[in-house]
């Protein structure tokens, strides 16, 4: 964890705002037009696979403690599967995932 000198160790998580689809040119197009609008943090446009390469990456690189997914016009019940499949696949587990109830969705 990092910390400045005389605090307490408190962990550094990174906010990812995630555009996740089937396909790299899908996500781009959607976060363009604004389907799914971007917040605070960083933003990410492609596949499930992908955004698990980019978890990846942000650990290897030591970048942040922990990262927070989160998809301002929400995820199917599809997408939080597969996301949750490529992380298993890296060695992660989700610890949760949280739909914003105002957010309607589809499985």
């Amino acid at each position: 964890m990092r910390h400045q000198r005389g605090r307490l160790p408190r962990p550094i998580l990174l906010a990812v705002n995630a555009c996740v689809e089937v396909d790299n040119t899908t996500a781009c197009r959607r976060m363009r037009n604004g389907t799914d609008a971007t917040g605070d943090g960083l933003s990410y446009a492609g596949t499930a696979r992908g955004l698990a390469g980019l978890v990846f990456d942000i650990h290897h690189l030591d970048l942040a403690d922990g990262v927070v997914l989160r998809s301002p016009a929400g995820w199917t019940a599809a997408t939080y599967a597969e996301i949750a499949k490529e992380l298993g696949k890296r060695g992660y587990q989700p610890l949760v995932m949280v739909a914003d109830p105002e957010m309607p969705w589809a499985s």
